[in-house]
């Protein structure tokens, strides 16, 4: 019998961490809950386009690995990279 935990992080675009489940991961998954990007508080930029991803990168064990994109940029391609959060559910064993 498995049972899903829930655990919600904020990740740096780019950035990798782990989550301890404390159980055997048998399968995870990630809803992206927010993010936050900026160029600035007195700059003024006009967006061309905005990337936001979270993901799993690995599971191992009782431990999931995470990762997460924000990343936003204009058209004189000067490119802000920001922080997700994210919810990551797992289902484990216990």
């Amino acid at each position: 019998m498995s049972i899903t935990k829930l655990e919600s992080r904020t990740v740096k675009s780019e950035q990798y961490e782990t989550i301890n489940f404390g159980s055997t991961v048998i399968n995870a998954s990630t809803a992206l809950q927010g993010f936050s990007v900026s160029f600035g508080a007195s700059v003024d930029h006009h967006v061309k386009g905005m990337n936001m991803q979270s993901s799993i990168t690995n599971i191992s064990g009782a431990t999931v690995g995470i990762s997460a994109v924000a990343t936003m940029e204009d058209d004189s391609n000067h490119v802000a990279n920001g922080e997700c959060t994210m919810l990551v559910m797992a289902e484990c064993n216990t």
